[in-house]
């Protein structure tokens, strides 16, 4: 178990970094493949001779992705980059692993030698864990600078290639929480590493909240620009590309959130917008802080909108009620005019006809008066007047004959 020890250190290191030349990675590898060669399972147990003939296959592996990395392109370093990282992921749960054979053995008898190798293999993995995430957190920021220069029709596929790379950051901060987990189940001091991974996860959602706003943001103005100018054939495509960035971020903030939960770090903020980006209020209703925290939220951008909009909208209601009642009144002094009109009219009318057209003209002064209120409220008549013209006359082509018995 030792020699499984000192062999997988060297080999992460491989895996983990990427700025040692192959040449000597693969004399390191060969010596440690040698060392392993002489470990006899079937004195360390089944489930440790499963361990070792799993390393073995990817000491093979890792010599067949070497030789083929060397002479590759661009695309078929994507491909090998890929596998890497899944080697990647099978070689941090092989260490994570050992964390659990060291667990069941002492329980037996005490293992000094093997716990020190162990402990030893932690003590490098777990500063290898955070210059993993600064890399990675450093790619994303590459290929996020290559925005303003990649072409229009391009971004779509950057955005995807930022997702990918986004998912190997959430992996790694997946595995570092299990490595905090390993080290206080082996009772070696965590407190370090859990407060990094503590910062680095508050950091993380600190910067994918700007992020998300950003998105939301950019959505808003591309999607007015587009309404401005339909036949832009650009804005289509960027908005499609940010609402493809705005995916990426409210995933990862997704995951870094279930990581905090697991740490007992704080996420009420964070989930409250994250339920604001995504329009997905369930994954609030068991959590009463973060539905406090969205709650608080919408009154305070109420009570802001209020603080700047208050003063002009109770201005525009008074004035609205205020004009109801004056073509109220105006309607009365219509109707009454009306009235002593037909009366002072030699005119023979109906009574019949004679009520509808008392009511029709205090009516379309009314009418009148609410469409000069709604128009102080911001209200567009442009529609609304086209709307009731169509309505008026399908309903007088309708009532004509029976309008005309009224005579």
């Amino acid at each position: 178990m030792k020699r499984i020890v000192l062999f997988l250190i060297p080999l992460i290191l491989f895996v983990m970094t990427s700025q040692v030349s192959l040449s000597g990675i693969q004399d390191g590898i060969a010596e440690e493949q040698e060392l392993l060669e002489g470990v006899e399972v079937d004195s360390l147990g089944d489930h440790a001779a499963g361990l070792v003939s799993r390393v073995k296959a990817e000491i093979d592996l890792s010599h067949e992705l070497q030789t083929r990395m060397a002479g590759a392109g661009r695309e078929d370093s994507l491909v090998l980059e890929l596998r890497f990282a899944k080697l990647r992921v099978r070689l941090i749960g092989e260490i994570h692993e050992l964390a659990d054979i060291l667990v069941d053995l002492e329980k037996k008898q005490p293992r000094e030698q093997l716990r020190a190798e162990v402990e030893r293999t932690y003590q490098y993995v777990t500063p290898m864990l955070w210059q993993y995430i600064e890399s990675r957190r450093n790619q994303i920021d590459e290929a996020r600078n290559r925005r303003h220069s990649t072409d229009v029709q391009d971004r779509p596929a950057l955005e995807d290639e930022i997702a990918a790379l986004t998912h190997y950051l959430d992996e790694a901060f997946e595995f570092s929480l299990v490595h905090v987990e390993k080290l206080e189940k082996l009772e070696m001091e965590s407190s370090e590493a859990r407060e990094t991974l503590s910062g680095l996860l508050v950091d993380r959602a600190e910067e994918l909240s700007g992020r998300i706003d950003l998105a939301l943001e950019r959505i808003d103005r591309l999607t007015a620009r587009l309404s401005d100018t339909p036949d832009n054939a650009d804005l289509p495509v960027l908005i499609v590309a940010v609402h493809k960035s705005l995916e990426t971020n409210t995933t990862s903030m997704t995951t870094t959130l279930g990581i905090m939960d697991a740490m007992k770090i704080p996420t009420e903020d964070f989930r409250a917008q994250l339920v604001e980006a995504t329009r997905d209020i369930s994954t609030v209703l068991l959590d009463k802080g973060a539905a406090m925290s969205l709650i608080s939220r919408a009154s305070s951008r109420i009570w802001s909108w209020l603080g700047e909009s208050g003063p002009g909208l109770i201005v525009k209601l008074a004035l609205f009620i205020g004009l109801l009642y004056i073509f109220r009144f105006l309607s009365r002094l219509a109707r009454k005019g009306t009235t002593k009109a037909l009366d002072a009219s030699s005119m023979d009318v109906s009574t019949l006809l004679r009520r509808m057209i008392i009511t029709t003209v205090a009516n379309v002064v009314m009418i009148l008066g609410l469409l000069i209120a709604l128009s102080q409220l911001g209200v567009n008549l442009g529609p609304l007047l086209a709307g009731l013209g169509v309505v008026g006359f399908i309903v007088g082509f309708a009532l004509q004959e029976t309008l005309g018995n009224f005579a």
